[in-house]
């Protein structure tokens, strides 16, 4: 029933495996594999962002060709955010949607960009209301908890 959350942010390396700040990318998302997951993965541009460069300031490769295109268009900017089952596929990682989609993440679009990925595995609502019943707690205790701040607002005025 847990809450996980990874946060990878700076410039992506790719010197064979992706990397940022030293922590390799597929070690830190292992985790999460086959767990259900929200993913947000972005190129992140400058702050404040810098319209004379690449990617708003996202992209380390200018003036030289980019990988990911930005030599040919330097406002392309790479984003995704989905929600479903992580796994990884090859050199790469998949997200399995709730209606059986299946979309790769693409995340060496980000190789030689500072850029952002933001992985938190899913809270399965059923799942905490049958712990917490279990654990002998009353399922709604924020009902409760509403009626207790009730009743002190009433006391407060008197």
């Amino acid at each position: 029933m847990g809450f996980d959350v990874v946060l990878l942010e700076g410039v992506f390396a790719s010197t064979g495996d992706l990397t940022v700040d030293g922590s390799r990318v597929d070690e830190s998302l292992a985790r999460f594999v086959g767990t259900r997951v929200r993913v947000a993965a972005h190129h992140l541009p400058s702050d404040p962002v810098d319209p004379t460069r690449w990617g708003g300031g996202s992209c380390t490769y200018q003036p030289g060709p980019c990988p990911y295109g930005h030599h040919a268009d330097p406002t392309r900017m790479y984003s995704y955010t989905g929600e479903g089952v992580l796994r990884p596929d090859g050199d790469g990682w998949t997200l399995t949607r709730f209606d059986g989609r299946v979309d790769r993440l693409g995340l060496s679009a980000l190789a030689g960009h500072r850029g952002r990925v933001a992985v938190a595995s899913v809270v399965d609502v059923d799942s905490m209301r049958d712990a917490v019943s279990s654990a002998g707690v009353d399922a709604d205790l924020g009902v409760r908890v509403d009626e207790l701040r009730s009743v002190l607002d009433r006391l407060r005025r008197k």
